[in-house]
């Protein structure tokens, strides 16, 4: 997301490292995927102008709770269908996409469970 609906504050800041409670909003959606367990690898998509920013947050170990973050490079103007073709060759599995400003304390493991349980195509949440 690129946070048209919060601009000036996103000029300089990607929408996902926002401070929420002192935390970039980010971090509890890394809480939550960690909470869940089985998940061992996130893509954070993110414009080029945004890329060394989420890089350095994601170099300090503490913030990524043992999780394999990758920054991915999309396109400026890509919604969510596009941000996902454009990675398609790195998704081997079910995955999970998140808006970059989505915060939620939702049993994120039952849902998964859920989809797989009833051969789902989609989940949305």
């Amino acid at each position: 997301n690129d946070g048209d609906n919060l601009f000036p504050l996103t000029q300089q800041l990607p929408l996902s490292l926002l401070p929420v409670a002192n935390r970039p909003l980010i971090s509890y959606q890394l809480e939550m995927i960690h909470r869940a367990g089985g998940f061992s690898d996130v893509f954070v998509l993110s414009s080029e102008r945004f890329q060394p920013q989420l890089e350095r947050y994601f170099s300090d170990s503490a913030v990524t709770y043992g999780l394999r973050i990758e920054v991915l490079c999309i396109p400026d103007g890509f919604g969510s269908a596009d941000a996902i073709r454009h990675i398609k060759s790195r998704i081997f599995s079910d995955f999970v996409l998140f808006s970059g400003d989505v915060m939620s304390d939702v049993a994120f493991e039952h849902i998964g469970d859920i989809h797989r349980l009833r051969n789902a195509s989609v989940t949305a949440l």
